[in-house]
């Protein structure tokens, strides 16, 4: 996909880059998988989109938009999303694919990393699935130092319709987070599913058949990411991993239906 050499990421920068690609014949999605090379991969996010670009161009960009298909920030390795057996993500004919691809570059010499992605056609499909996630704005942490690190919390919730079955949910942060946390809530009793301490490697809760996370009438979805600032100025929610702070809870489930994150 992002054969070696297309860009060059200098020592101490970081750059968003857009692959766009237009799918040219309805499919229906049975497996992501993808690689990043290692050093300066970030994250890699594939969003769908109407078309508003060349097809197979490269471009510089900003962090992407459209309807959320697939992500991870997991360098080094395969990585690999399926859908449970009999289960599409469905993708309509016409509809462009913006492969948004995040590099920094801690070192000290130039580097040109490389990604690549592979989707699996579903077979035999009986139901279709889709995508939960949240994005939480009200990130502000306060100022500090080493000995006394400035801190914050954020949280929300998402709900999703009641016969929704799950089969993955993860997270997403940067560097200043020190904890990332996603609970089932269901008749007054809250239960972690998702506890992470690696914001470059989070945790993945992954169930199968039969045992999906099956939400029932009045359950909620609940995500947490706490955070520890040492430097002298506050840390905001914004793009920029050095700088900024996101917090994000992210799921796939099926029968497709309508979820909401606040």
């Amino acid at each position: 996909m992002l054969p070696a050499n297309s860009v060059s990421i200098q020592p101490g920068q970081e750059a968003y880059y857009c692959y766009y690609r237009t799918v040219t014949s309805a499919i229906e999605v049975g497996a992501f998988q993808s690689w990043m090379s290692s050093g300066s991969s970030h994250h890699f996010i594939v969003f769908e989109e109407t078309p508003a670009h060349a097809d197979n161009s490269v471009v510089s960009c900003v962090f992407g938009s459209g309807n959320w298909r697939y992500a991870t920030s997991v360098s080094g390795q395969i990585i690999e999303l399926k859908m449970p057996d009999g289960v599409g993500l469905s993708v309509a004919s016409g509809q462009q694919f913006d492969l948004n691809m995040h590099f920094v570059n801690p070192g000290s010499t130039a580097v040109s990393p490389t990604l690549k992605l592979n989707i699996v056609f579903a077979q035999n499909v009986t139901n279709h699935a889709a995508a939960m996630y949240s994005f939480n704005a009200t990130i502000n942490v306060p100022a500090g130092t080493a000995a006394a690190p400035g801190k914050q919390t954020v949280n929300g919730s998402c709900s999703a319709p009641a016969g929704s079955k799950f089969f993955a949910l993860t997270t997403h942060t940067h560097k200043h987070a020190v904890a990332a946390d996603v609970n089932i809530v269901h008749g007054g009793q809250t239960t972690n599913i998702v506890h992470t301490t690696n914001w470059e490697a989070p945790d993945v809760g992954l169930w199968g058949p039969p045992n999906f996370l099956t939400i029932q009438a009045g359950d909620s979805i609940t995500y947490s990411c706490s955070y520890a600032n040492t430097t002298p100025s506050p840390v905001l929610v914004g793009e920029t991993a050095a700088s900024n702070e996101m917090c994000m809870a992210i799921g796939y489930y099926f029968p497709a239906g309508t979820t909401q994150c606040l």
